[in-house]
């Protein structure tokens, strides 16, 4: 099996599990959220790329969306520069307000309380369908600009010693940049270090000369 298929085929098997663990409601976020921390200190938001069950609703929908548009909706570069920084504000927003999205548990409880019938199951559904259908358009929307989880556990990894790195047999295709759900221009970089990056390895993926590999970060040539 190629390696391309299999980090393909492992991503979904992981976002499948943890979607049905979260569904399911045999665990707590509250107790997933220090080795969540952890792993994002040392390898960047693998939770956002590998674990969130809204990254994994996105995903499927845009697979989707290929049959209605196969390319993707891309906001110009100047204005994706201005939205990335969007999600930071809400996050210092929702430290200000109380910490809602700061203590994923409350969401928790949250969903707890809409399997019993709760009226806030109307606002949950339609944020949902917001979402899908958004996501049926573009890459990540909601992970790219508006999730404040995704922007704390980003803030962990920028000091993160294992990343992915970019060796001397690149031919500049761009195709690393292109793929990103992120739109992050890895094409440019040595060391990716960017705290928008959520290891989802699909620049791995693609890359035609397997010039990008998962190893030490170089510190002095980012």
């Amino acid at each position: 099996m190629e390696k391309n298929i299999f980090i393909s085929i492992c991503r979904f098997l992981t976002q499948l599990l943890f979607l049905s663990l979260f569904v399911i409601g045999f665990i707590s976020f509250k107790t997933l959220m220090l080795p969540i921390i952890i792993i994002s200190v040392f390898l960047g938001p693998f939770f956002c790329g590998w674990m969130c069950f809204l990254g994994f609703y996105q995903d499927i929908c845009r697979y989707i969306g290929k049959f209605i548009k196969k390319e993707p909706f891309e906001p110009s570069e100047k204005a994706h520069n201005i939205l990335k920084y969007l999600r930071y504000v809400i996050l210092i927003g929702a430290i200000t307000v109380g910490g809602f999205f700061l203590f994923p548990q409350k969401v928790w409880g949250n969903f707890a309380m809409i399997l019993k019938g709760n009226i806030s199951l109307n606002f949950i559904f339609y944020f949902l369908i917001f979402l899908g259908v958004l996501s049926l358009f573009t890459k990540r929307f909601f992970c790219r600009y508006l999730c404040p989880i995704g922007a704390k556990l980003g803030l962990f990894s920028l000091l993160r010693p294992i990343t992915i790195n970019k060796d001397a047999s690149c031919i500049s295709c761009r195709l690393c940049s292109k793929k990103c759900p992120m739109k992050i221009p890895i094409h440019k970089v040595n060391s990716l270090a960017s705290p928008n990056c959520i290891s989802c390895l699909k620049c791995i993926e693609v890359c035609p000369e397997k010039s990008l590999k998962i190893g030490i970060r170089n510190y002095l040539k980012p």
